[in-house]
């Protein structure tokens, strides 16, 4: 009886009903193997042992055991219709026969895992029943791979029976369609291995890097095309979390075979291909090559080989809407290939994207892995992370030179992020364009300066966040090794060295900054009494006195010096009054309206632990882990649930509201204020603020024109342009200090919340919280929507203390356009301005 008969449910003649339900026909092909069965099952009610049934237990399975091979193949075939009519069964079973669900499937396991002499058509229609019936086996119980095997002794390829190999690829196909769990690629996988020539290798279409890997692979003359499918057949085998050292061994002579150089030439250029295509998820098959690609270019243990795999796994965190992560499973095999590489590329690489990556998974994966190779190293996981960052060649400061024929590279690193190649012609005069002369008798050269100089782009942002990290740690280092990784690295030196330090030996202590080859007080006086009992720590302005905190702000205004974040600018959070008052939680932030996902994205590159939420039973809260302190941070937000205009297509709220702020400890039992150390209390308010401040609907210059949830109209403007935050307060006070030096000063002055700035056609308010305006002398809203890219270039001649404030930028960048409003060339603006 095939499936289609129970599907269908029709009745045979002179049937019997069996213990687990099943409709025995008299004249069943194979009734007295199924008779076999229902005995099995009748002494497991009997004995009421549980599912759970061995070849030896009873009377019944030993019968079984004892059977001819032949029989045992009519009693394997048998024990797999009898499962997969279970499967179509189950949910409506009653209560007597759950102890005998799981009975056909333990024999059909114990039957699978010796070699049965099957028949080609029995086993060609084992496989097809399979096929039939999936997904209605639950959780994937059948011991497919096991099934697979029993097609082996057939031989493989060509030799292989047709209608075997007939029914083995459309099982593949079918098993590696849709979500496929771990036994089911792993079966697919070997059936790959008994498939010849194209049938072996199954990818999902339509991710661009795999389409062009087939598509090369295809393009291979025969000979060639069938060595690189057994390379491609064993990539896709790569189904566990770690490599097995069988298939590592496997790889390297495939990879031998095919010639090193040439594979890891392709290998290299497909995982670029698939980083590149960021925008795109990675299926389950192909995320199983993409793994085995992973751990083919790991094997090579290069440094190039690890930038590639930091690279692979930045794109491959990249949250797809609606869908989540790229690939987990590569990206996981990316961290933890990267721990087990030789050399320090491969640490600073999984430091690079510990700053970078938010998710927590991918977090505690990158944490475990950077601590397993501190502990492998006998060192704490601070002094790994400071000196496994890379020089990149340079023996200079933020400078790399290479002779190139008549010229001299120069590498110099300019900014935060940005990086500047320049050439020094033999007399000494520079030029910026690339010489003609160098791109064909230098190419190779010019190809790997370029390569550093987007190294050296994507390695700066990394280590500015790790250096504000250091202002929460307060990590403390003896001098010499200071300098040796902060002030004198080459890559880490010019952010350390636009930085103010604190410096103590014994009872003295000084504040002090890099300045023309000295440490240097806010007096510009050097600090000489440096030695090596000196101990330093990256300085955080609270607790210190406010005129030692407006000397270094006057010191950097004097010296032109922008900070790479907010240090001597930073803002201070302290208890207020309400807050004593409330005694475990603060109401400072609370009741806003923030844009959900632009908040989810400001907590997670803050280091908070936040997952979006909607109209579906779920709940997230906020919260960074704070373990050095024995406690965590709480921002408590709610979904705004309530009609199509604040829901996303995938139910996930387009808005949240803000409520308290707390400290929980390991207890979770909630930490008094007044106990929570003032810098950790600082540093998460200054965080809930920027979040507020970047995410709330009052920032959103259209939101009155988009007509959204009109009763937050009055939210809008209280906070559009209401009272200023802490870190409006202290936008206000650098304007007051650069407006003297712009060329617009004329024209504005501060008042309050605002900055006031007089065109020929209006006068205009800027708000120092929200950055939108007010046209005087009725008060007309002035909507621009800011071009964040246009922003910085207007402003961009501007010095700025510190980078990082958009708002500021964007304030500055308006003042600009409005003091020269008759020049305005935009319609929208223009429109607005000349209304009456």
């Amino acid at each position: 009886m095939r499936l289609l008969a129970w599907l269908t449910g029709a009745a045979e003649p002179e049937a019997s009903r069996e213990p687990d339900g099943f409709l025995l026909a008299a004249d069943h092909r194979h009734a007295e193997e199924h008779r076999l069965l229902s005995a099995v099952m009748r002494e497991q009610l009997a004995g009421r042992a549980g599912p759970v049934v061995r070849l030896s237990q009873t009377e019944s399975v030993r019968r079984i055991a004892a059977l001819a091979p032949d029989a045992q193949c009519r009693v394997a075939v048998a024990a797999l219709e009898r499962e997969l009519w279970g499967a179509a069964q189950r949910g409506g079973q009653v209560e007597s026969t759950r102890y005998v669900r799981y009975v056909a499937l333990e024999v059909l396991k114990s039957l699978l895992r010796r070699q049965l002499p099957l028949s080609v058509g029995d086993l060609a229609g084992m496989l097809h029943d399979v096929r039939s019936s999936r997904p209605l086996y639950a959780g994937a119980a059948l011991p497919l791979r096991s099934l697979v095997a029993q097609a082996e002794p057939y031989g493989a390829g060509d030799s292989l029976p047709a209608p075997l190999r007939t029914e083995l690829a459309r099982l593949r196909d079918h098993l590696m369609s849709g979500d496929a769990r771990s036994e089911e690629r792993q079966a697919a996988g070997r059936i790959g291995a008994l498939l010849s020539g194209a049938e072996r290798v199954r990818f999902d279409a339509g991710e661009r890097w795999m389409d062009a890997a087939v598509a090369e692979t295809q393009a291979m003359p025969a000979a060639e095309r069938t060595r690189w499918v057994d390379l491609l057949v064993h990539l896709l085998a790569a189904t566990s979390p770690r490599p097995s050292s069988r298939w590592t061994k496997e790889a390297r002579r495939l990879r031998e075979e095919l010639g090193g150089e040439a594979v890891l030439a392709r290998a290299h250029a497909w995982v670029a291909a698939a980083a590149a295509n960021s925008h795109q998820p990675v299926s389950p098959a192909n995320g199983d090559f993409l793994r085995g690609l992973v751990w083919l270019v790991a094997d090579e243990g290069t440094d190039e080989a690890a930038r590639l795999l930091g690279d692979l796994g930045l794109a491959l965190a990249r949250k797809i809407p609606n869908i989540g992560m790229r690939s987990a499973k590569a990206l996981n095999a990316s961290i933890a290939s990267l721990g087990g590489m030789p050399g320090m590329e491969p640490l600073a690489q999984l430091t690079r994207l510990r700053a970078k990556l938010k998710a927590p998974q991918a977090q505690s994966l990158l944490r475990d892995t950077l601590e397993q190779a501190a502990r492998q190293r006998e060192m704490p996981l601070a002094d790994l992370e400071e000196l496994v960052v890379p020089t990149f060649g340079m023996e200079e400061v933020g400078v790399l030179r290479e002779p190139l024929g008549e010229y001299t590279a120069e590498l110099r690193i300019t900014g935060t992020d940005s990086v500047e190649l320049t050439w020094v012609r033999a007399d000494g005069k520079p030029q910026k364009s690339v010489p003609a002369a160098l791109k064909t008798t230098h190419a190779e050269e010019l190809k790997e300066l370029k390569q550093a100089a987007q190294e050296m782009g994507k390695m700066l942002p990394a280590q500015r966040d790790r250096l504000e990290q250091l202002l929460l740690a307060e990590r403390v280092l003896p001098l010499a090794a200071w300098r040796e990784r902060y002030l004198d690295h080459p890559v880490v030196g010019p952010l350390a060295r636009r930085l103010v330090w604190h410096f103590a030996a014994g009872e003295r202590s000084a504040l002090g900054a890099w300045l023309d080859g000295r440490i240097v007080d806010a007096d510009d006086a050097a600090i000489d009494w440096l030695d090596d009992a000196t101990q330093v720590r990256l300085w955080h302005p609270l607790g210190f006195p406010a005129d030692a905190v407006r000397a270094w702000r006057a010191w950097l205004e004097r010296q032109e010096r922008s900070q790479p974040f907010k240090q001597a600018h930073r803002e201070i959070y302290v208890l207020t009054d309400a807050e004593l008052a409330t005694a475990t939680y603060s109401n400072r932030f609370a009741a806003h309206v923030v844009r959900q996902h632009q908040f989810a994205a400001l907590c997670r590159a803050r280091g908070w632990r936040y997952q979006l939420q909607g109209g579906f039973d779920f709940q997230s809260t906020p919260t960074l882990p704070l373990p050095r302190w024995g406690m965590h941070a709480e921002f408590w937000v709610e979904p705004c649930v309530g009609g199509e205009a604040s829901m996303s297509e995938s139910g996930v709220s387009l808005y949240a509201a803000t409520d308290q702020v707390r400290f929980v400890g390991d207890e979770r039992a909630a930490v008094p204020l007044t106990e929570v150390p003032a810098l950790v209390l600082s540093e998460v308010m200054r965080d809930v603020d920027l979040f507020v401040a970047v995410s709330s609907v009052g920032a959103d210059p259209l939101w009155m024109d988009r007509g959204q949830r009109p009763e937050w109209n009055q939210y809008w403007q209280g906070y559009a342009f209401g009272d200023l935050s802490a870190s409006a307060e202290t936008r206000r006070e650098v304007l007051g200090r650069l407006l003297p030096r712009l060329r617009i000063a004329p024209r504005c002055a501060l008042d309050g919340r605002f900055l006031v700035v007089r065109g020929d056609l209006r006068t205009y308010k800027i708000h120092l919280g929200s950055g939108n305006i007010l046209m005087e002398p009725n008060g007309r809203y002035l909507c621009i929507v800011p071009d964040r890219g246009a922003a910085a270039r207007k402003a961009g001649n501007v010095w700025l203390p510190f980078e990082g404030d958009g708002t500021l930028t964007l304030i500055l960048s308006k003042a600009f356009l409005l003091a020269a409003d008759t020049e305005i060339t935009d319609e929208t603006i223009v429109r607005q301005i000349r209304a009456t």
